[in-house]
């Protein structure tokens, strides 16, 4: 009965290790002065939960371990898509922060591998916001596709040919996408800055996370872009061609086109300290003053 309530005790403090990786993932990664203390603030606090549980002998303390982890590992088994598999890494994290919390062998050292593990730790964040989002400058082949616009103007056909001359941005999200919806504000104001030297599309995509959804409408466009008070021109993509035509995998994913109408940039994911607005404006103005288009 005493084994199986400490047993219990120990995974509701796995519960709180989960809470601590959500606000985290939630928080400290939309800001880019906070970013870096999300590996540090995992480790502390599974080290200072496992401390707190530490007990008896080796196997007990194992178990230790693996309970304050099994909620955050259940969670990501369950809720992670592959797009999001670099999260894992937070499950790594906390488990060395437990491992460390039981440690006896570490001793009076303890203090220091916990500062030297977490300043380390702090140093990995760039890498690890690249393993949650895909980013590359590519030159690939013009697509062919005719892009539906379906904003205020009505429903207007536009071919790709008829885009040629500008630098196009196509940013493919839907209404269910959470990180979309925290992307379209960046990309419009993005586009409200850089007007004139590139073309903005939102465009809506029907693609799903689960089998048999309906997906998106047109009118669930409408909604959620007037719903956040933006202003980007929309389009619709609910065949899948525009997808495929830009070889599109996954959402929010941002596709540029230079001049010529070839692809020269895919971006997959969204985070917001990953400074996206910054990387974006240089490549569009690079893109702009091009001559070879």
């Amino acid at each position: 009965m005493r084994r199986a309530m400490a047993i219990a005790a120990d995974l509701l403090c796995g519960v709180v290790v989960l809470a601590a990786a959500f606000a985290g993932t939630r928080l400290l990664l939309h800001y880019r002065t906070l970013v870096y203390i999300l590996f540090p603030w995992l480790s502390v606090a599974a080290f200072a939960l496992a401390r707190l549980r530490a007990r008896g002998s080796g196997s007990e303390r194992a178990l230790t371990v693996l309970a304050l982890n099994l909620p955050l590992a259940l969670a990501f088994a369950f809720l992670l898509s592959a797009r999001d598999r670099g999260l894992s890494a937070l499950l790594a994290v906390t488990v060395a922060g437990a491992v460390l919390g039981v440690s006896r062998a570490a001793g009076k050292a303890v203090v220091p591998i916990l500062v030297v593990g977490n300043a380390a730790l702090a140093l990995a964040l760039p890498a690890f916001v690249g393993l949650l989002v895909q980013s590359e400058e590519v030159r690939e082949p013009a697509p062919s596709f005719t892009l539906r616009r379906i904003d205020a103007g009505g429903d207007v056909q536009i071919p790709a040919a008829q885009l040629r001359g500008h630098v196009v941005m196509l940013d493919f999200w839907a209404t269910w996408c959470v990180p979309c919806r925290r992307e379209l504000p960046e990309i419009d104001r993005l586009a409200k800055r850089l007007g004139g030297q590139a073309l903005f599309f939102a465009v809506d995509s029907a693609m799903t996370d689960e089998p048999g959804d309906a997906g998106d409408t047109p009118g669930k466009a409408r909604q959620a872009l007037a719903a956040q008070g933006l202003t980007l021109p929309l389009a619709w993509s609910g065949d899948g061609v525009l997808e495929t035509a830009c070889r599109v995998r996954g959402l929010p994913s941002l596709v540029v086109l230079d001049r010529a109408g070839r692809i020269r940039y895919r971006h997959v994911g969204y985070v917001e300290s990953e400074g996206l607005s910054e990387r974006l404006e240089e490549l569009i103005g690079r893109l702009a003053a091009e001559t070879d288009s």
